[in-house]
């Protein structure tokens, strides 16, 4: 998965592609070789089996977007702490992507074209397997916010979740007037998906910037957290701090010799020991609770070996946060968390 997130952030847009192994399945929803589809909002990074999450696309194009599902062959993808970007040579776009904890925010510079536009599925979802181990949307809504935006929900089943379910919110907000967007309100059950196509005019003005917010919550908690978290459209100050963000998580193992390879490597593994389980403080939507919240530990009979070892040394507040949700999810739910 190489989209970017914030430390143990939730928001975690990145690309979704053609071409995943259904045998063998990474449950992130990313093939390197594969084609774009979109960009959806939130996964999880380094499991396979049951999918999860995969949520709220977007998808740039210009066109008809009748192939739009095949998706789009990519150029110059760069990924780092903090930022993803790609050309999607089928639409002659350059896409951006940068997050916080519960946000992230989508920069598409389109060719100069009077028919920009950008697809949300707001039933998306990471499909992968046969049920029940293959995610899937049972419960959609999808409303305008004014001329600007939509306001999503969905709720999933199945996949990583069997026998369980989420329902999660998306506060979606565009950086100028949405042409030809949705007047009313729609939902979708099992077997459906609601999507909207917003429409912009790129001939002087080519750059589209789009920001998400979510929450389990609802969805005026997902606006909060937008408006809280990514208060204006710099993508720049979103990426920056970010950036900072990991140069002082990384920061914290000082180290000496080895070559410049071996240190990346290092760095690199480094670097995904810090993007899960999630921390979801403040989005507990079992009860009700201000305490310290995590969730999708994923594989916890094995990183309890290593990981959460190294996690007490390196960052021994947040590990004991972790191991006091995963005791008070047991003592609120009966479930331990795996």
């Amino acid at each position: 998965m190489p989209g970017p997130s914030a430390p143990f952030g939730f928001a975690r847009p990145s690309p979704d592609t053609t071409d995943l192994d259904l045998a063998e399945p990474v449950s992130s929803g990313y093939n390197p070789g594969g084609r774009i589809v979109g960009f959806s909002q939130t996964h999880v990074s380094g499991t396979g089996g049951g999918s999860k999450y995969g949520n709220f696309i977007l998808a740039p194009f210009t066109g008809s977007g009748r192939r739009l599902f095949d998706g789009s062959s990519k150029a110059r993808e760069q990924a780092s702490a903090g930022r993803y970007a790609v050309d999607l040579t089928r639409y002659d776009i350059h896409a951006e992507l940068t997050a916080t904890r519960l946000a992230a925010v989508h920069r598409y510079r389109f060719p100069r074209t009077e028919e920009a536009k950008v697809m949300l599925d707001a039933s998306s979802v990471i499909a992968l397997l046969t049920p029940p181990n293959r995610q899937r949307p049972v419960r959609t809504v999808l409303c305008p916010a004014g001329r600007r935006g939509f306001d999503a929900k969905v709720s999933a089943v199945d996949g990583w979740l069997h026998p369980g379910r989420y329902t999660l919110h998306a506060a979606v907000r565009f950086d100028r007037p949405v042409r030809g967007a949705r007047r009313h309100c729609a939902a979708a059950g099992p077997g459906r998906h609601l999507r909207a196509v917003a429409r912009f005019d790129a001939r002087r003005r080519r750059v589209v910037r789009v920001k998400v917010g979510l929450s389990f919550i609802g969805g005026r908690k997902a606006l909060r957290n937008l408006r809280r978290e990514i208060p204006d459209w710099r993508f720049r100050s979103v990426r920056l701090a970010a950036e900072k963000r990991w140069r002082r998580v990384l920061s914290r193992l000082e180290v000496e010799g080895g070559t410049v390879e071996q240190r990346r490597m290092l760095a690199t593994a480094l670097f995904h020991t810090h993007l899960m389980p999630h921390e979801l403080t403040g989005e507990n939507a079992w009860w009700a609770s201000g305490a310290p919240h995590y969730e999708d530990y994923y594989g916890l009979w094995d990183t309890h070996k290593a990981l959460h070892p190294l996690l007490l040394l390196l960052q021994p507040r947040r590990e004991r946060d972790m191991i006091n949700s995963l005791v008070e999810t047991f003592e609120h739910t009966g479930w331990m968390p795996d």
